[in-house]
């Protein structure tokens, strides 16, 4: 028997944004933050897996922040929690407590 299963596969919107955001410097990948931020749980796995490279993880948690921001999918708490023991340096795991910090404080509210 078969499966109709089909596999997750990103929309063409994400694949390009995650595609830009990957290519650009981080001067100007950070103006993409609200945009990939925007598709809501769909961008938690690959920002997860960003988190443990140096170069993209900052970015990474910024744009799981956003995500779990009032009026965003909820989710990304529990990702960045996750990525603690897989961040890419000491610097994005500071930046991931700062996170979760930030949004139990908003949640506290």
């Amino acid at each position: 028997m078969t499966s109709n299963v089909v596999p997750h596969t990103h929309t063409d919107e994400l694949t390009g944004l995650l595609a830009r955001a990957s290519a650009a410097t981080p001067e100007t990948r950070i103006e993409l933050r609200d945009s990939l931020a925007a598709q809501g749980d769909a961008v938690i796995a690959p920002m997860k897996s960003w988190i443990a490279d140096p170069r993209l993880g900052a970015f990474a948690v910024r744009v799981l922040e956003m995500v779990s921001k009032p009026g965003q999918l909820a989710g990304s708490p529990a990702a960045l929690r996750a990525s603690r023991r897989t961040a890419g340096s000491d610097a994005i795991r500071r930046d991931i407590e700062a996170a979760l910090l930030r949004l139990r404080t908003a949640a506290t509210r």
